[in-house]
């Protein structure tokens, strides 16, 4: 099973010139220049020591140097583990303890750990590596196999109801995915969101199954403190979504909830994804 990156690759090849990321206050890039800056990021990533199966923490703003990160993360086979700038500095020791990252990116260097720089603007210690990679290296660098199921992100949860976890996000097959047909662009702005859990497996009450407050999207708030320590499932009106592998619920993402315990020992496995719609 060929790396999701090379399918990216590909796709960015037919339209080197075309634009690919239009920016306010920066001038636009195109795909030549993102594709460049991709294989820039993977020389300084190798050169700090990850290998596939590595975990690169970022906590950055968004910008195309975020983005460029992200994608050489998938491109040498790397796990990518984006964090929110809000995160307070014990919530970080958290995350860092967790994850165990090979590699830190930040607004500044993180004591104690291999880490490496990036702003707002596109500076830091990573971009001015990446502007020291030679031709050489960048025609020897090959994009890292992976197979289904190779883990590729961790995406670590708000924590409104509890202590963030991190969500595994399984490396993208690239089969089947025809290059003119990957979906390319990016949007911004505020929006409202449905998420969608589609269990992969039965899901017994007592068996990690969500749990959901109806009607709380409505409250415009967190959970009262005493139910966000893991306790939502004490909460008053609360619903266990206990259903059969092929089951879908959908809900307003701001409804309280979250994964209730797992106490039978089974493996719960769902697909997440979200759509999402301007408010």
């Amino acid at each position: 099973m060929t790396n999701f990156y090379q399918s990216l690759e590909t796709a960015f090849g037919g339209r080197l010139e075309q634009p690919a990321l239009i920016l306010q206050n920066r001038p636009d890039w195109n795909f030549r220049q993102l594709v460049n800056a991709v294989d820039q990021f993977a020389a300084v990533l190798l050169g700090q020591g990850v290998v596939a199966g590595d975990r690169v923490m970022a906590q950055v703003e968004k910008s195309p140097e975020n983005l460029a990160l992200y994608l050489a993360t998938l491109k040498v086979g790397g796990v990518f583990v984006p964090l929110n700038t809000a995160y307070t500095v014990a919530e970080l020791d958290y995350f860092v303890s967790d994850a165990k990252p090979a590699l830190f990116v930040g607004a500044n260097d993180r004591v104690g750990m291999s880490s490496l720089t990036l702003d707002a603007h596109g500076g830091g210690t990573l971009v001015d590596a990446a502007a020291q990679v030679d031709e050489s290296t960048i025609t020897a660098l090959r994009t890292s196999a992976r197979q289904d199921k190779d883990l590729a992100a961790i995406l670590y949860t708000s924590g409104t109801t509890g202590r963030s976890k991190g969500a595994i996000e399984e490396a993208p097959s690239s089969s089947g995915l025809a290059p003119e047909r990957l979906p390319i662009g990016f949007v911004g702005g505020d929006y409202n969101r449905v998420k969608c859990f589609t269990m992969l497996t039965d899901v017994e009450p007592e068996g990690g199954a969500l749990g959901l407050v109806p009607g709380s999207h409505l409250w415009w708030g967190s959970p009262p403190a005493e139910f966000q320590a893991g306790a939502m499932g004490a909460l008053p009106g609360h619903v266990r979504v206990a259903v059969p592998a092929g089951a879908m619920c959908m809900f307003d993402q701001r409804c309280w909830h979250t994964g209730l315990p797992n106490t039978n020992g089974q493996k719960r496995e769902s697909y997440i994804f979200t759509y999402a719609g301007p408010l």
